[in-house]
């Protein structure tokens, strides 16, 4: 037995070396050959899972999901229609190597070459990335937080593959299906405004802003899972205004529609407004490098009330024409991926542009293309008001932004809630911020007519 787990952990090295020719630099190894204690081999075709989806999306048809009650929110069978054209040029040509599954969620271990940007933008070598940006002075820390990692990052062994990783070589790419985008109206409404964080529409926030020209910015959030329909712990950094507003950003979201029952890591980039943009990798936009950290995927522990406070570490950084994302658990800094500058056309974060950086909460109640349209409001944070303090509420600290000059300058924040009644903020400066910097306290219960 240990001589053929030997054989298909070669087996299943080479075909990521194959798969991914044309990397600057070629990748090895090792794959667990089973759910540990088993002795079971992985399937004896890595890729069967998803092309089995490719063909079921292929030959789907709108009649046999009306007919299952499967199509949820679609308006018709022409939007239909386009959602199963989306999914078939997205998919056309990405490369897989294994599969697995977090909490009924399906994942693809992508060649990092094949995947749908490196594509469409013709990538023929990855970014250099940056390294890590440091705070304006030295934190002396607290310990006041525990690292939190991907569930994923930890390589358990679940699901239709033989573990929750991918090898390297690969990348970990949430599998757009068509259950998933049949709960919204349209292709439009899933990808952008309807199931989308938006920075002014509709939704309700409770954040501090600042407006200041920046290439980065920084945060520590810790987490938690709360209940409702859609609600999420940021960042944002914002370059023009109106329809010509573009974004990057990322932290954790809790909704039930797109992601399941559990908060899960997510970035997001509009160019536009949020007329177009979408979350993680379900359109082109991100180029992920990193085949550890997996968007879309649940944490390994959320906070508790009164208990351990888990946290991870989320920095932007446009460097070299690319918005960076670097991310730290339970380990240094890892640079995750970018988006290249070409993803904001002739826009101000084409060029690294900035001129607003935000931090907080956001939540939207029952979002239907675009609109929250359900009375009562979700919770915010952990659930309750900013004052309710450390153990208690949310917050996100080591806050600073990288400015023209590349100098870290410690987040000076305008503190926003949209709806007192249901959400609160409260900002610390670094000036009586202690070694976490400047810092806020955010969240709050939700509930009728907020």
């Amino acid at each position: 037995m240990r001589r053929i787990r030997s054989l298909l952990s070669f087996i299943a090295a080479m075909i990521v070396m194959l798969a991914g020719a044309g990397m600057a630099q070629a990748a090895s190894s090792h794959v667990t050959t089973g759910p540990a204690g088993t002795g079971q081999a992985p399937p004896a075709s890595p890729s069967a899972t998803f092309g089995s989806f490719q063909a079921a999306t292929q030959h789907a048809t709108y009649a046999d999901y009306a007919a299952r009650s499967r199509t949820g929110g679609v308006q018709n069978a022409q939007a239909f229609a386009q959602m199963q054209s989306y999914l078939e040029n997205l998919y056309q040509g990405v490369q897989t190597v294994s599969s697995f599954e977090e909490e009924g969620n399906t994942f693809d271990c992508v060649t990092t070459m094949s995947q749908p940007t490196v594509q469409a933008l013709h990538i023929t070598h990855l970014a250099a990335p940056p390294p890590a940006s440091s705070p304006p002075g030295r934190l002396a820390g607290d310990g006041q937080g525990a690292a939190a990692t991907s569930r994923p990052e930890q390589g358990l062994t679940n699901g239709v593959g033989p573990s929750t990783s991918c090898p390297a070589g690969t990348i970990p790419m949430e599998r757009v299906t068509l259950d998933a985008m049949t709960r919204f109206p349209s292709l439009h409404a899933f990808l952008s405004t309807g199931a989308a964080p938006s920075y002014s529409k509709g939704h309700l926030h409770a954040k501090g802003y600042q407006d200041v020209t920046n290439t980065s910015d920084n945060t520590t959030l810790n987490l938690w899972n709360p209940t409702g329909d859609f609600t999420l712990s940021q960042e944002w950094i914002v370059g023009g205004s109106g329809t010509g507003m573009q974004t990057v950003e990322g932290g954790w979201v809790h909704s039930t529609r797109m992601f399941g029952s559990d908060a899960v890591l997510f970035i997001y980039f509009t160019p536009d407004d949020y007329s177009t943009g979408c979350y993680n990798l379900d359109c082109t936009g991100f180029v992920q490098v990193d085949n550890t950290w997996t968007l879309g995927a649940g944490w390994s522990h959320y906070s508790t009330y009164g208990g351990t406070q888990y946290i991870f570490t989320m920095q932007w950084q446009y460097y070299q024409g690319n918005w960076w994302l670097l991310l730290k658990g339970g380990g240094g800094w890892t640079d995750v991926g970018y988006y290249p500058g070409s993803t904001y056309g002739s826009g101000p974060l084409a060029s690294g542009n900035a001129s607003r950086t935000t931090f907080g909460g956001e939540v939207c109640n029952g979002p239907s293309g675009g609109k929250c349209t359900d009375p009562n409001w979700p919770q915010m944070g952990s659930g309750n008001f900013a004052s309710a303090g450390w153990q208690q509420a949310a917050y996100q600290h080591d806050l600073f932004y990288i400015n023209s000059s590349g100098t870290s300058v410690w987040s000076s924040l305008t503190p926003v809630t949209e709806s007192s009644k249901c959400y609160s903020t409260t900002f610390t400066p670094s000036s009586s911020g202690g070694s976490w910097g400047s810092y806020i306290y955010f969240g709050g219960p939700g509930g009728y007519m907020c």
